[in-house]
C-alpha cells in the first residue's frame, strides 16, 4: 500500500459457459482456475481478494475473465477515473 496511489478494481465474476474469454492462448488455464478457485472468480483470482483490501476503491463487476478485463464494458467502468471526471 503507497499512500501517494489510489487503487481501483474491477471484479471479474466469469463463467466459462457463458463466454467473455477471447484469448484462447490463456484460456485452459482460466478454466482450471474458474474450477479450482473459490466462486465467484475470474479465471485467474477470486472476487474476494480484489475486495479484500479497505483502502481498494471498486468500480464494478464484469463478466468477463481475467485476460479480458480490458474490454469496452470495463472502460467504461473506468472513464470517469482515467480522464479525471
Amino acid at each position: 500500500m503507497n499512500s501517494n496511489t489510489k487503487y481501483y478494481t474491477i471484479a471479474g465474476n466469469w463463467n466459462p459457459s457463458v463466454g467473455n474469454c477471447p484469448l484462447y492462448l490463456f484460456w485452459p488455464m482460466e478454466q482450471t482456475g474458474y474450477n479450482n478457485l473459490p466462486k465467484p472468480n475470474d479465471g485467474l483470482v477470486p472476487v474476494s481478494s480484489v475486495e479484500s483490501q479497505g483502502y481498494f476503491h471498486s468500480l464494478g463487476h464484469t463478466n468477463s475473465c481475467h485476460t479480458n478485463l480490458l474490454g469496452e464494458y470495463e472502460y467504461g467502468l473506468s472513464r470517469d477515473i482515467l480522464f479525471g471526471k
